[in-house]
């Protein structure tokens, strides 16, 4: 995959198009505007989320730092609807995107459609989604490490906020990828983070 020499980061209008920089995912040339309306702001963060999750899933469920791109864009999105001013919306987005671009450069310019997490046991498939996240919470209940506890947390309630994804979203990310991610953490992790990754996945393959 080839980094784009330069990334445009502030435009007089709001565009997604079919280039793509991340997969399938966002644009090479994040256009985004002095100035959001609360509409466009909602849909960005949303899409930030989703392209964390879907990185933080497709590089192993297990890198400490693209872990923390999914908490940052959670945390944001919680937050954008208690600012007025649409400056300073797009403000944040902008430095919130060079946040998670930085990182996504530091671990290697993973490809996210060339690694794959891995598969729940023939088990767990023959569980019904509800079990599998009791179990999957047991887990986290259990844990000493934080940084799995809230991950835990914020996959779940993005899976009960999905119908009110717009209908590209959906088609983007499958419902199953929140429930997936979080059975994959636990496991590859490990339920204390014991198994986390400090090193940038993007420079070796995944064992």
């Amino acid at each position: 995959m080839i980094f784009p020499q330069k990334i445009k980061l502030v435009s007089n209008t709001m565009a997604w198009d079919s280039n793509t920089l991340l997969g399938d995912f966002l644009s090479p040339c994040f256009d985004l505007p002095t100035t959001l309306s609360d509409k466009d702001a909602s849909l960005t963060i949303n899409r930030m989320v989703l392209f964390a999750i879907l990185l933080f899933a497709k590089t192993g469920s297990r890198d400490f730092f693209l872990l923390h791109g999914v908490s940052s864009t959670r945390a944001t999105k919680k937050l954008l609807p208690l600012i007025s001013d649409g400056e300073t919306k797009a403000n944040i987005l902008r430095h919130l995107w060079r946040g998670l671009l930085a990182t996504y450069v530091c671990q290697g310019l993973p490809n996210i459609f060339s690694r794959r997490a891995s598969r729940p046991d023939l088990a767990a498939l023959k569980q019904s989604p509800q079990q599998r996240w009791e179990k999957v919470v047991n887990v986290a209940l259990r844990s000493t490490e934080e940084h799995i506890v809230k991950m835990v947390y914020s996959l779940k309630e993005e899976e009960g906020e999905y119908d009110s994804q717009t209908e590209e979203d959906k088609h983007l990310i499958s419902q199953h990828l929140f429930l997936k991610t979080a059975e994959d953490m636990v496991e590859n992790s490990g339920a204390n983070g014991e198994s986390f990754s400090f090193n940038g996945v993007g420079f070796g393959n995944l064992s």
